[in-house]
């Protein structure tokens, strides 16, 4: 499983993506990647899975495959994201 965070790193929500990913990487032991909105490979993740606010939290499988997508300022629970993860 993999957990992809799209956001815009000059936003208000910046520092909370920022702290969400290393809460989460510190309790799941998993990495989450993090992808700015403002390059190519950001657009196309955004396209892919039909986000259309920000931040978006995608969990996905090793093939690409959408498990959940969370979208909006209001962040999940990191418990509920490591949920899909396992």
């Amino acid at each position: 499983m993999k957990v992809v965070i799209l956001y815009h790193p000059e936003s208000e929500q910046a520092r909370s993506v920022l702290i969400f990913q290393h809460d989460f990487e510190k309790l799941a032991s998993k990495p989450a990647e993090l992808i700015s909105l403002e390059t190519p490979k950001g657009d196309e993740q955004a396209k892919l899975y039909g986000v259309t606010q920000y931040p978006a939290i995608i969990v996905c499988s090793d093939s690409g495959e959408l498990l959940k997508l969370w979208e909006g300022e209001d962040l999940p629970q990191i418990s509920e994201v490591i949920s899909y993860t396992m």
